[in-house]
């Protein structure tokens, strides 16, 4: 890219709106890269869940000072190096970031279940305001240890508890109804 295009970070973020439309327009579909100011992207997946829990936030309304917290977190850049980056890099690298956390939270979808009538009587969608909270609370009464210490355990480790969590609940549920079916002639 020429370096009309290519301006720093600070420039792009400066841009009235139509111009930072435009280049937006442009620069929007590159394909993610994860690498940024030479330094190559940690492992998403690896993060503590609630940096990840962040991300997932920071995605539905991203800010500039929170652009600047997502690069610290994901490539240790400080603020500085992160406004003197070049516009194409700083798109390259954010897409990838995005890509990583729509793929992570499509992944999130196998964790989906609808209750049952009688779960859904008795209230369980109370429940839904406490959001990523209640992965926290039912991993931390497992083992004992408080939501807070599960928060900083890595991402997928806290999505594989849950997702064996929600594999062996189904299981369970479906060997109680064959087990109290009655048999045909059996009985």
């Amino acid at each position: 890219m020429n370096n009309l295009i290519d301006i720093s970070v600070k420039e792009l973020f400066a841009l009235e709106g139509n111009k930072f439309d435009s280049y937006n327009e442009l620069l929007k579909n590159l394909n993610g890269k994860n690498i940024a100011s030479g330094i190559t992207a940690k492992d998403i997946y690896q993060l503590p869940f609630s940096s990840v829990s962040f991300l997932k936030e920071f995605i539905q309304s991203p800010t500039l000072p929170g652009f600047i917290s997502v690069y610290k977190l994901i490539f240790g850049i400080d603020e500085e190096k992160f406004l003197k980056m070049k516009s194409t890099e700083f798109y390259y690298s954010f897409n990838w970031i995005q890509n990583e956390i729509i793929e992570l939270v499509e992944g999130e979808k196998r964790l989906d279940s609808k209750p049952d009538a009688n779960w859904i009587a008795a209230g369980i969608e109370r429940l839904n305001i406490f959001g990523e909270l209640n992965t926290l609370i039912n991993i931390g009464k497992q083992y004992s240890i408080p939501p807070q210490e599960v928060e900083n355990w890595s991402y997928n480790l806290v999505f594989t508890y849950a997702l064996h969590n929600k594999i062996d609940g189904e299981i369970n549920k479906k060997y109680s109804e064959i087990i109290n079916t009655p048999k045909d002639g059996n009985s």
